[in-house]
């Protein structure tokens, strides 16, 4: 019966994860910026991408 439940437990969570990802990669971002799918997650890659994560708010909430 544990088996059962954690199974569940396991699928509910692998289900949100597939809806925050999908969510994710419909957002708008700044120009020259890339979202890519990985068995992973997400990548977020771009040039300057540490500099624009202090000075653009985008970039910074990206995810909340």
């Amino acid at each position: 019966m544990l088996d059962r439940l954690l199974a569940r437990g396991a699928k509910l969570a692998e289900a949100q994860r597939e809806r925050v990802i999908a969510r994710l990669l419909q957002q708008d971002l700044p120009r020259g910026v890339r979202v890519e799918r990985k068995d992973e997650g997400i990548v977020l890659s771009g040039r300057r991408l540490l500099r624009r994560l202090i000075t653009d708010n985008r970039i910074r909430r990206f995810g909340r």
